[in-house]
């Protein structure tokens, strides 16, 4: 959202000042405002509000193209990187996806922070064995990062380890308020190698931040749709594979990932995680760029990482 913190060009600070005590504080309020509303907010006529409104909405670069252009745009340079396991790449027709944002939703002990350290090894890879010979960023909201795992996935695929953890950039973020500052840091990050950004669990600051509190429950969802618009956006800029794991959470009658729409949204491809027995785990893939499916595989987790079941 564009706030209206700074001078604007053909609005007299006077008028910004105004719309700003009536509550109006972003570009975008303005733009889709009623005339006759901004007309008594600012005492003018409709003719001189309806100019201030068109001033709003010509920030917006609003244009379209054909859908050729969009397909393209979208999936010319989508790249795969493969989790190291044949059974979950078919389900997900070939890796995680470039561009794209992915989920792993389950309950604890189902595997998903295994396959995100996988993920961070298997991107390092070179193309002919599965990965993009890149980098990865791996925010930790929960302490579950393992240096001592990635050295072991890392010598089972065959790298240096010390080269291996040299290459993921690790950051620990302890509330909620962090996870929402850390995206200004993600903006500004140059390094083009890196391809991949984990985080590990997308929704565990946000349960604590709502936690026992109803007022400002509503406020902190947006919150939280904001961070995932934001991750989506940058996962299509800059062609990196985002990777989420997700908790869920109880109702009456089932157990539903947590985020609600307010993160599902701006989810490309989501997979459900089961347990099964021992070190044996099930995926179900719920959709694949937003289109309903219903595979289903295994995998293994052993000291080598996550494995395919025979």
């Amino acid at each position: 959202m564009i706030g209206l913190g700074v001078k604007i060009r053909r609005i007299p600070p006077s008028i910004i000042s105004r719309l700003r005590k009536a509550g109006f504080t972003t570009l975008e309020s303005i733009a889709v405002a009623p005339v006759e509303v901004v007309s008594e907010v600012l005492r003018v006529d409709e003719e001189k509000a309806l100019e201030v409104i068109q001033v709003a909405r010509e920030k917006f670069k609003i244009e379209f193209k054909t859908a050729d252009i969009v397909f393209n745009e979208r999936f010319h340079n989508v790249k795969f990187i493969s989790t190291g396991c044949r059974g979950l790449d078919e389900v997900l027709s070939g890796g995680v996806e470039t561009g794209a944002v992915t989920e792993f939703v389950g309950e604890f002990g189902s595997g998903k922070t295994q396959l995100c350290h996988q993920l961070a090894v298997m991107v390092q890879l070179p193309p002919e064995a599965g990965g993009l010979s890149a980098k990865a960023i791996y925010i930790d909201t929960e302490g579950t990062f393992r240096p001592e795992r990635i050295i072991e996935i890392a010598e089972y695929r065959g790298l240096d380890p010390k080269k291996a953890l040299k290459n993921i950039y690790y950051t620990r973020i302890q509330s909620f308020s962090e996870q929402l500052a850390i995206l200004n840091k993600l903006t500004q990050v140059t390094d083009e190698k890196i391809k991949l950004i984990v985080v590990d669990t997308v929704t565990s600051l946000y349960r604590l931040s709502i936690s026992g509190k109803m007022k400002y429950r509503v406020e902190d969802m947006h919150k939280l749709a904001f961070f995932a618009k934001k991750m989506l956006e940058i996962a299509r800029e800059r062609e990196i594979a985002v990777v989420y794991t997700n908790q869920v959470a109880e109702t009456i009658s089932k157990r539903i990932p947590v985020g609600g729409i307010y993160l599902e949204a701006f989810v490309d491809t989501r997979l459900i995680l089961q347990r099964i027995r021992g070190r044996v785990k099930g995926v179900i893939l719920q959709w694949l760029n937003r289109v309903p499916q219903r595979k289903f595989t295994k995998f293994e987790i052993s000291e080598r990482g996550v494995l395919d079941v025979y």
